[in-house]
């Protein structure tokens, strides 16, 4: 017997619960009130012409679940490094420059913090 999930809500998480419900074998409806997916991570396309993205998409070192469901609907591949250095960071207190390792593929294990 297949069973109907309602999801209000086309951002990552009701996309990643449509994700789950189809991958066992289930329907699932979305419903969005934009006239686009994806949330608070979309494109922002207004019409002065200033195309931007909205909304925050770190990927932080420990963030698997993230770059899992890109895995899962084929966009791996595209996704590239913003910060190949490492996300800069402030320490008011000390005064120095920090970068914390962002996306699981960066090359700093997920603790790691750099100090300039």
């Amino acid at each position: 017997m297949t069973r109907r999930t309602h999801i209000v809500g086309a951002g990552i998480a009701g996309l990643s619960a449509a994700l789950a419900v189809t991958a066992d074998g289930n329907d699932a409806v979305v419903y969005e009130a934009a006239p686009q997916p994806g949330g608070r991570c979309r494109t922002l396309q207004p019409v002065d012409g200033f195309i931007h993205d909205n909304g925050t998409h770190v990927l932080f070192t420990a963030n698997a679940h993230a770059i899992n469901l890109l895995k899962a609907i084929g966009a791996r591949g595209r996704w590239f490094e913003p910060e190949p250095q490492g996300l800069p960071l402030y320490d008011g207190r000390t005064g120095e420059m920090q970068h914390v390792g962002l996306s699981p593929g960066h090359g700093f294990s997920p603790r790691a913090v750099r100090r300039d």
